[in-house]
């Protein structure tokens, strides 16, 4: 890694649900900014379906086709559950974004329909798919008549989120205070990898998380859907939305990367520890790095 490659940083951590002082790794501060938090999304992604599950508008193993209007998938047997863990047989992993120069960005549904295709069977294999919660949105969006972003702003809204959204931000919209108005992309894919958040704002969700999960004190999930959400699914890595390890306690955690950004979290449930960090960088860093800076601040 070379000299402090990273322009703006935070880590924050919380031990026994105290959310302790943010660390500033860059070399600005960052404290209160909003980072793309990428392939994170997909966690909250998962957070909104397990929310819409709990309140029976979703089902995680009704086939998608019956939620569908907008586009059928030519794929039968599909879940959300398969979405949620990778398993459907979509397959894209990733996506690259828009310089921030381009004007007209591909609806939802164009995205799908740009990238998809199959591979063997559904629930067979696990294979990273980030297009699958690009199915996902649509899912949502058909069902709700209303977008991805309008759900992250009213299903967290008891957690008086402050830095959030899933709108597409430019270097001219100066609503929000990101950490860096260049060296970035445009993601319109929300599901998958375009929301954007504060350390402090990821902090507040994941902590409800836990606290559902632990004692059912959480505001936005009961807990048998906290737990329903943090179950491994059939021997593979993922949970429905997070990545889980049992073993020696239970975790959820995730990491996510686009153009600039490299962030990762890792969050314990039953004693309210998280940790968080959040990059944005010039050169390029690598989570290997990402897990020497948090060594370097202890």
């Amino acid at each position: 890694m070379s000299d402090n490659p990273i322009r703006y940083g935070v880590i924050l951590r919380s031990d026994n649900f105290k959310v302790g002082r943010p660390i500033n790794v860059g070399r600005r501060s960052a404290t209160h900014k909003m980072f793309q938090i990428a392939s994170i999304s997909k966690v909250i992604t998962g957070i909104i379906v397990a929310k819409f599950c709990e309140n029976g508008v979703l089902d995680y193993d009704t086939e998608i086709n019956r939620y569908l209007n907008t586009w059928k998938c030519p794929q039968r047997g599909i879940t959300l559950r398969m979405l949620l863990t990778h398993t459907s047989s979509a397959r894209k992993s990733g996506f690259r974004g828009y310089p921030i120069s381009t004007r007209s960005m591909p609806t939802p549904l164009e995205t799908v329909v740009k990238w998809i295709r199959f591979e063997g069977r559904p629930g067979e294999t696990e294979e990273y798919a980030g297009i699958g919660y690009q199915i996902i949105q649509l899912v949502i969006e058909d069902v709700t008549g209303k977008s991805l972003a309008w759900h992250i702003n009213h299903i967290f809204d008891q957690l008086n989120l402050q830095q959030t959204t899933g709108k597409i931000l430019r270097p001219t919209q100066r609503r929000y205070e990101l950490a860096a108005y260049d060296d970035y992309n445009l993601f319109p894919e929300t599901a998958a990898a375009g929301i954007w958040m504060s350390a402090d704002d990821l902090m507040s969700i994941l902590l409800d998380v836990c606290r559902s999960y632990r004692d059912d004190t959480g505001v936005v999930l009961h807990q048998t859907s906290a737990r329903n959400m943090l179950s491994k699914q059939r021997g593979y890595r993922s949970a429905l939305g997070p990545r889980v390890d049992t073993e020696p306690v239970l975790s959820f955690y995730h990491g996510g990367h686009n153009v600039g950004y490299r962030n990762s979290f890792v969050a314990y449930p039953d004693t309210g520890r998280c940790e968080i960090i959040m990059t944005h960088y010039n050169p390029i860093i690598t989570d290997l790095d990402l897990g020497k800076i948090m060594q370097m601040h202890p």
